[in-house]
């Protein structure tokens, strides 16, 4: 499930035992807790039950741990004021042990400035106790009399079962909300990071830290000319272009289950890992042809082209960073996948023999075409033709979408990749072409 809720329910049980005095079993839940809110970094949380855990071993004459956990939380950023002044109260208990009754006196001020500007009634009325005792220890008469008459005035406001009850609800409703906009503030952040389906999974508590795929489908997509069309266009029409560009792949991607990786100026990556090996060089496929069918212009009328390159094969991936999270792909398959692009042409989709043997309805057909096809391929003959179904004579490639695509392979030759030597490689075409 959510860590997030799992660390919230894990904080509430030692709430439980915290209030039923079973000090141990409240550490120990608490430690529990703290533990999940590090692990995803939820500052909030870990400050919310360090706070826990510093009042239950002051309760129980813990005080040296108690003092370790307070220097702490004294690095720590403290947004909420209810947390600051609970704070205060902590280092109040901690001066008085200590004999330091003057530090306490400031602390307890202090935590009473803070929930009287807050308006939290509740906990005004608890420091006003407490300074009044220790009004009483420190024999300030004055200050006995004034804290005296606050308690008992927000005494009488708050009295009678209905009131209580009523506070107590509306603490609990206020607590709720804030873990749910914190949940939601969680998950708003995980969408707008990540893959939707690998923030599905992060939000289950699943681990996607090392995700491994025999048979990852890998697509770079480069914009043919980027730099000398846009040298001299301005910075942000640039930016909108692009954003239209790669919006629309977006969209793309989404349409053959295919997750976008990430874009690198002008460059965009996407891979398909959870299917078999067809399945998922067909959706890989799917994507770069419809791509390719997109019209973008440049500001003198120009199409705008694409270079991509495609390739399968192992790869491992998954979510990099803690403060900005990022679901990537590493292997050699990204790799050749990048070179199939940067020895592609414009306009053209340049695959790599492996992925061209799945495309094909018969890799031996693939292997025996291959050896004598150069010459055929300057005359313009398609070498492979692609599927098993066929429509006017031309094979049909499988597609999850309504209007599935058609093409076929075309045998480019050796190709040198760099780190790789020569490789026998094909451009995927449409039946247009």
């Amino acid at each position: 499930g959510d860590r997030g809720t799992v660390a919230s329910v894990t904080g509430n049980m030692g709430n439980l035992y915290a209030e039923t005095d079973d000090y141990l079993r409240a550490l120990e839940y608490y430690g529990q807790a703290l533990a999940l809110y590090e692990e995803f970094g939820d500052v909030d949380g870990v400050v919310h039950i360090t706070g826990s855990m510093i009042l239950t071993l002051l309760t129980h004459d813990r005080f040296s741990e108690a003092a370790e956990l307070l220097d702490r939380q004294a690095t720590m950023q403290i947004d909420h004021r209810e947390v600051k002044a609970r704070r205060m109260s902590n280092l109040a208990i901690l001066a008085e042990h200590h004999e330091d009754l003057d530090a306490a006196q400031r602390h307890l001020t202090e935590a009473l400035a803070i929930t009287t500007e807050a308006g939290m009634r509740t906990a005004s009325l608890e420091y006003h106790q407490k300074l009044r005792d220790l009004a009483q220890r420190r024999t300030d008469f004055a200050g006995f009399i004034e804290h005296n008459a606050e308690f008992l005035r927000i005494s009488e406001e708050v009295r009678g079962k209905e009131s209580i009850q009523k506070l107590a609800m509306m603490e609990a409703e206020r607590n709720s909300e804030a873990e749910r906009r914190e949940h939601e503030k969680h998950r708003a952040l995980l969408y707008s990071a990540l893959p939707k389906s690998i923030a599905d999974r992060m939000i289950r508590g699943e681990d996607v830290t090392g995700d491994y795929f025999n048979d990852a489908a890998v697509m770079f997509l480069d914009i043919a000319g980027f730099t000398s069309y846009t040298s001299d266009m301005p910075p942000a029409l640039v930016v909108k272009m692009l954003e239209s560009m790669f919006t629309t792949i977006d969209g793309i991607c989404d349409k053959h289950d295919v997750v976008k990786i990430k874009t690198i100026g002008d460059s965009y990556m996407c891979f398909r890992g959870d299917g078999n090996a067809t399945t998922n060089a067909s959706s890989i496929a799917n994507v770069a042809l419809d791509a390719m069918k997109e019209v973008f212009t440049w500001l003198n009328g120009e199409a705008v082209r694409f270079r991509i390159g495609l390739h399968i094969g192992p790869a491992t991936a998954g979510v990099i960073g803690t403060q900005r999270l990022q679901y990537d792909v590493w292997g050699d398959t990204v790799n050749v996948a990048s070179r199939m692009e940067s020895t592609s042409e414009p306009g053209r989709i340049h695959v790599s023999e492996a992925f061209a043997t799945l495309l094909s309805p018969s890799p031996s057909h693939l292997r025996e075409r291959g050896a004598n096809t150069i010459s055929e391929r300057n005359e313009g003959v398609p070498v492979i033709p692609s599927g098993s179904e066929e429509h006017n004579g031309v094979p049909v490639i499988p597609s999850v979408s309504e209007e599935p695509g058609t093409w076929h392979l075309e045998l480019r030759g050796e190709t040198e990749l760099k780190g790789k030597g020569l490789m026998t490689t094909y451009w995927l075409m449409p039946t247009d072409r």
